[in-house]
């Protein structure tokens, strides 16, 4: 078996691994009902019962049926209880199931991020683990309306994991825009998103500051970052 062939199944098996223990530490959860906000954003919102209305969770904010004056705007989490509502409908099993499959993504995607920093499989492995089964995340994870922070995860590691792998390398619009792209969806799944353009300066700067040497390397591959999330607060603060 070569070095790359050895690799592959050594995290096949380490993402299996991460999958059966958040598995098991939380599927306890999956007999959970609706609970506190629950009810607004799911019991009470027409916006995921009819597919039809899929324009209008970009354009209302999270809790538009049941309360007045929200300011949060969240549109990925509508969609994602939308696609829950198409296969379960009002039961909550489906909803906790799939806050445990995006625990289990997202610390798969913590696995991929730290070895991407630190090239070591064991360290990788444990920080991931160390994250899936942190009790701190029980909340986040037990919680059908904390899916926020989970859907958060998913589109800002993945941005960030297509990003280090486009760094070094002459530049593709392709990676950039997709990267760009799961930053947005980021920015539409919770408000701190805000902050990861400062994440990826911070990585150029510890992990390729050669880069920030290059004007061009500013100029296309970290500024569109800071454009999006300009745009996206003045939108916020005018709309």
């Amino acid at each position: 078996m070569t070095h790359s062939h050895k690799q592959v199944k050594t995290f096949l098996i380490a993402f299996l691994i991460i999958a059966c223990l958040t598995f098991i530490s939380y599927y306890n959860s999956l007999n959970n009902p609706f609970i506190w906000d629950d009810e607004a954003l799911i019991l009470k919102n027409p916006l995921i019962k009819d597919w039809r209305l899929i324009g209008k969770a970009f354009t209302s904010d999270l809790f538009f049926g049941a309360y007045s004056g929200s300011n949060f705007y969240r549109p990925m989490q509508t969609l994602s209880y939308m696609l829950d509502y198409s296969f379960w409908q009002i039961n909550p099993f489906g909803y906790h199931l799939t806050n445990i499959i995006l625990q289990i993504l997202v610390s798969s995607l913590a696995l991929l991020f730290v070895y991407s920093i630190s090239g070591e499989i064991l360290v990788s492995i444990a920080s991931s683990l160390l994250f899936a089964l942190n009790p701190l995340n029980t909340e986040t994870v037990t919680y059908i309306s904390g899916r926020a922070e989970l859907l958060l995860g998913l589109f800002l590691l993945s941005s960030i994991l297509i990003f280090i792998k486009s760094v070094g390398k002459k530049f593709s619009l392709l990676y950039l825009a997709l990267s760009l792209f799961l930053f947005l969806l980021g920015l539409l799944s919770k408000e701190l998103a805000a902050v990861f353009p400062l994440a990826i300066l911070a990585y150029v700067f510890y992990f390729a500051r050669a880069n920030l040497k290059k004007p061009d390397f500013l100029l296309k591959r970290i500024l569109p970052f800071f454009l999006i999330n300009c745009i996206y607060i003045a939108l916020r603060l005018s709309l």
